[in-house]
């Protein structure tokens, strides 16, 4: 076809052949619509990329339309296709397509003339138009062609047919680097369990999206029903750090289980991976209601319920193993109750449970903070205090239970008493029996986090997996206010007047009367405490 007459428009130029061109405030001519032709796909998305990093392709994704045509030798190309009368926009436009090797054009309906280039500041239009047949008809310098419309090609089809590129360094480097503030974990949903379980315990901040309910766990002996089926696929949400990128490592040599760099709450890209375009730019395209993960080893995206992420904290329970439970009940009384379960799985059960037990194991670097002295030794405690230096009282305090005497307070005063069994604290006012821990093994502040009480009282574990939960009021000093209250026997036989001048007085230790304070039945281990002969009655000049 023979090259055209383009001419050069100037300043206030009127009547355009080509329909729908007019000058804007620039004097730049522009039309009702313009388009972007690219030879070839790979240039087709080089041009997006080139126009995902422009802050204006907000303004043209409502109206972006991606064609496929040929023209009469059956040559194939792609069309962009967009409605923008800013000259700023369309500037930005023709530089995109000019690195691409394409061409901008303005007009409407079928025509369409070159945009502005060096040789036309302003823009072109045309001698006249051509009858030439087809769907478009493209005016420029070297040729006036016709094209025919093949096919549509949907912008999100692109998207999600597109593949991501290695980073340099890949993965690792990518959790070296450490530029991202949280992963996500797309894995099997038969494995979010223990993966969550697994981050958890080790103090990682985690977090599940569940489309739907966990799968329950097979029952003994039974064998898993045969499934060509693809698994479902979960999303496990965990806030980046330097421990959690090492534990990200070991959990990406499990069989389906992928990490991905979100970009929104939408969008993400495999870890160690970069999209060819700039996703956020094309983000109010895709469907609120859904994620869309970019894989490199799939065709195309995978695409998930957007549901949302529940805390660890809320789909972990712990509870006692069935041995624990066999321990024999401890007495309850007003203000001495058996732990109760946790209020947030009161109405429905969670989806992991993890068994909480008592195991004997040495524990060397726990100072002890507590103390259980029996009642057999209340004696011998009471001795012992009463030698201890005056300061020590104030560094403890202690409760009276139906086990004995917990004295609870600073670690080098607990341990200078030498009597009872010892206490750590594996968590604020989680008390364990020294040579014991709790299993799984978690953090002070997760542990105290799941222990419902621990914050009104002391959460106590004795060897026989029993626990108490005893309220602060319990407890009180080992103080001049605790033998305040004790009273002097009443005198019996001859009356005052009859007394002789020599008197003899019963002087116990106060360590068997001591603990009268506030304790329900206790006369009968008084009653039961053997005699010392050591302390039988003494003389004393009045």
């Amino acid at each position: 076809m023979p090259a055209p007459v383009l001419e050069p428009v100037a300043l206030q130029h009127a009547g355009f052949r080509i329909p729908g061109l007019a000058q804007d405030g620039r004097g730049v001519v522009v039309g009702g619509e313009a388009l972007i032709f690219v030879p070839g796909l790979e240039r087709l998305v080089a041009s997006l990329r080139l126009l995902s990093e422009e802050p204006a392709l907000g303004d043209l994704l409502p109206t972006l339309r991606i064609e496929e045509v040929k023209n009469p030798l059956g040559a194939r190309g792609y069309l962009l296709r967009f409605r923008s009368s800013d000259s700023r926009t369309l500037d930005r436009c023709a530089r995109a397509a000019a690195l691409c090797l394409g061409s901008l054009c303005v007009g409407a309906d079928r025509h369409f003339v070159l945009y502005r280039d060096r040789r036309a500041p302003l823009g072109y239009d045309v001698s006249e138009l051509a009858g030439e047949s087809g769907d478009y008809l493209l005016y420029t310098h070297s040729a006036t062609q016709a094209y025919t419309r093949v096919a549509e090609l949907p912008l999100l089809r692109l998207l999600s047919r597109l593949r991501p590129l290695a980073s340099p360094g890949g993965r690792r480097a990518a959790l070296r680097r450490g530029e991202q503030d949280s992963l996500w974990l797309l894995l099997p949903v038969g494995l979010v369990g223990r993966v969550l379980r697994y981050l958890w315990q080790r103090g990682n901040t985690a977090a599940a999206a569940l489309p739907d309910a966990l799968p329950a766990p097979p029952a003994p002996g039974d064998r898993p029903a045969r499934n060509d089926a693809p698994p479902a696929l979960s999303l496990l949400q965990l806030a980046w750090s330097a421990s959690a990128a090492s534990h990200v490592d070991l959990l990406l040599q499990l069989p389906g289980v992928q990490a991905l760099q979100p970009l929104s709450d939408q969008l993400a890209v495999e870890l160690g991976y970069t999209y060819p375009l700039r996703l956020l730019s094309f983000e109010r395209l895709f469907d609120r209601a859904q994620r869309h993960l970019f894989l490199a080893g799939e065709q195309s995206a995978v695409v998930l319920p957007a549901t949302p992420f529940i805390p660890a904290e809320r789909l972990i329970e712990l509870r006692l193993t069935a041995e624990a439970l066999s321990g024999a009940p401890l007495p309850v009384d007003a203000a001495v109750r058996p732990l109760p379960r946790h209020p947030l799985f009161t109405t429905s059960a969670p989806p992991v449970r993890l068994p909480l037990r008592l195991v004997s194991e040495p524990t060397p670097t726990d100072s002890p903070t507590a103390a259980l002295v029996p009642w057999t030794q209340s004696r011998l405690l009471g001795r012992l205090l009463g030698v201890l230096p005056p300061p020590l009282f104030r560094q403890v305090s202690a409760a009276c239970i139906d086990e004995g005497i917990l004295i609870v307070g600073d670690g080098a005063a607990v341990a200078s008493l030498c009597l009872g069994r010892l206490f750590y604290s594996a968590a604020p006012s989680v008390l364990v029996p020294l040579g014991h821990s709790l299993v799984p093994r978690l953090r002070g502040d997760l542990l105290q986090a799941k222990i419902d009480g621990s914050d009104s009282g002391y959460v106590v574990f004795f060897p026989s997996g029993a626990q108490l939960l005893l309220k602060h009021e319990l407890f009180g000093p080992i103080s001049a206010p605790l033998f305040s209250r004790l009273q002097p026997p009443e005198a019996h036989g001859a009356p005052p007047e009859a007394q002789p001048a020599v008197t003899r007085i019963r002087n116990d230790s106060l360590g068997l009367l001591w603990p009268l304070w506030g304790s329900a039945g206790l006369a009968d281990a008084v009653a039961a405490a053997p005699e010392d002969a050591s302390d039988d009655e003494q003389e004393r000049e009045p």
